[in-house]
């Protein structure tokens, strides 16, 4: 929690109600999100979209899973553009609330599920 409670920064997401709260289960959702316990089509955890129901008064700005461009949803905005796999990297200047974003240099890893368009993505070594 920074900026006296107005901005919570996690890797996968921060719920209202784990927000200064400090368990195992708060950490937990702090670094993987809230997941259905099942796997998908590309053998990924299936995600719930706690952002969808974020109604609290702190912005969060988290990750974990990428997407093709950072939004904001409920005064929660995922920046995480998929640097590792050639994507972006991202960062949300605060209290600005400015996007700021560089490509990636190469594919570091290749991602398990396309998540960008494949002219969008940097070169591979391979």
């Amino acid at each position: 929690m920074l900026d006296d409670g107005k901005l919570a920064a996690a890797h996968a997401g921060m719920k209202e109600a784990c927000q200064g709260r400090v368990s195992a289960q708060v950490c937990d959702f702090a670094l993987f999100g809230e997941t259905t316990g099942e796997t998908g089509e590309y053998s990924l955890p299936v995600r719930l979209n706690w952002a969808e129901e974020y109604r609290g008064q702190a912005a969060v700005v988290y990750g974990h899973t990428p997407v093709f461009e950072p939004q904001w949803l409920n005064r929660t905005i995922n920046i995480d553009t998929g640097c590792v796999f050639g994507g972006r990297l991202t960062a949300l200047r605060y209290p600005e609330k400015e996007i700021v974003s560089v490509p990636a240099l190469k594919t570091y890893y290749e991602p398990a599920r396309p998540f960008q368009p494949e002219e969008a993505q940097a070169p591979s070594d391979e």
